[in-house]
């Protein structure tokens, strides 16, 4: 193969037919971002369940949402739930934990600020990648506090050593250090939100603070959809639901308990239909913007029919020709997709930003490597094809 020679030609066609290249390039970046519009419609679809198994370390997890009386006293049932959440710490030990996540209102030198701190048993400091190791939190801070991490966006204001006391409790939390900026945790309520996971930035990270119980028993009310459990295999997880249904039972409380696989499988099944027509929509502009685009091409290679000839009168071997399209697609196809990329995401908030990025952008460029290859055998065979009388279609060489 002559590389240069290849290489040559390629950049002689840009710029002599290079209003084709653009009218064709055009053709590409409309088809490529239908193809993203409808992709990403499917993984906002999806997102939920694709961050929180991002998140988490284990789907071998267990999760009981309890379910509250409204017409009952909340007082008495948060003591039935402490008898509950007891009962549990015994049997299943360090596979059994919780956590709470809410606006705490802080002093910082007698000034009042208010910070969403998430609270988590020392059990589950394991049960989500908060971007580092939260084992720190468990190691003994000045006596009487406990110690906590602050977000990445507080980090500066809130350096190693700083004191904040919680205003209600008095609880004194010491600041060991700083989360990882994107630091997060998934949602107190895991099944039935809109999100996957909680983006910790603007946060603080602690252990649980017994002293809400031991102030306000209702505090417990701030766990009842986040209580989970790590088990092993199905088998153990089905004799879990069991035994925790029968304890709760025991308690007069009642509970939903779902394990990750139930959560997707359930999620699936509300979703059916809709995923039905997202996966038309997806097929059917992934079969437009694929017709589009071959047509586009064959279209641009059939118009080179005298160069074509004269190539082949000139004994260019087929191999410089296969490479000649190759490298001709590859420029379309980087220019196409980074256009397309530009101007759907420019639209786009920071959630859907990251849904596009994470979950739409990589298959997207894979898809248009796969197809670009499949393109240029397409295009090469056509060609190849072909008699000499055909290419030169009359023309006087």
């Amino acid at each position: 193969m002559h590389l240069s020679f290849v290489l040559k030609k390629v950049i002689e066609y840009i710029y002599i037919r290079r209003v084709n290249f653009l009218l064709t390039l055009i053709v590409l970046i409309a088809s490529l971002y239908v193809a993203a519009y409808a992709l990403q419609t499917r993984a906002e679809a999806d997102y939920y369940i694709y961050a929180a198994r991002k998140r988490l370390t284990t789907t071998n997890i267990l999760n009981v949402q309890m379910i509250s009386n409204p017409m009952g006293d909340s007082s008495e049932e948060a003591e039935r739930f402490e008898q509950f959440d007891a009962m549990l710490k015994e049997r299943y030990r360090d596979r059994y934990g919780k956590f709470m996540h809410f606006e705490v209102n802080y002093l910082d030198d007698g000034k009042k600020i208010r910070i969403k701190t998430l609270y988590i048993d020392d059990s589950l400091l394991n049960l989500c990648d908060a971007g580092m190791d939260l084992s720190g939190l468990t190691e003994p801070p000045p006596e009487g506090m406990l110690t906590c991490y602050v977000g990445s966006d507080l980090a500066e204001q809130y350096k190693p050593g700083t004191l904040l006391t919680t205003e209600h409790i008095g609880t004194e939390l010491y600041v060991k250090g700083a989360l990882p900026e994107g630091a997060g945790w998934i949602p107190s309520m895991l099944l039935y939100t809109d999100h996957g996971e909680e983006i910790l930035d603007n946060g603080i990270v602690t252990v649980m603070d017994e002293n809400y119980f031991d102030t306000h028993i209702e505090f417990y009310g701030n766990t009842y959809s986040s209580l989970y459990f790590f088990y092993d295999t199905k088998e153990e997880s089905d004799e879990m639901k069991l035994e925790i249904r029968e304890l709760a039972e025991e308690q007069n409380l009642m509970c939903y308990l779902y394990t990750f696989d139930d959560m997707v499988a359930t999620l699936k099944e509300e979703r059916i239909n809709v995923h039905r027509a997202i996966n038309v929509l997806v097929m059917f502009a992934l079969a437009v913007a694929g017709l589009s685009s071959l047509s586009a091409g064959l279209a641009d290679v059939y118009s080179r029919h005298y160069e074509l000839a004269v190539m082949y009168v000139n004994k260019v071997s087929s191999l410089d020709m296969l490479a000649m399209l190759l490298i001709e697609n590859t420029i379309r196809m980087v220019i196409a997709t980074g256009m397309a990329a530009f101007f759907f995401s420019r639209g786009l908030d920071a959630l859907h930003a990251r849904i596009y990025m994470e979950m739409v952008l990589p298959g997207l460029a894979f898809g248009m490597l796969i197809f670009m290859l499949a393109m240029t055998g397409i295009e090469f065979m056509t060609i190849n094809r072909r008699k000499l009388l055909a290419l030169i279609g009359g023309a006087k060489l």
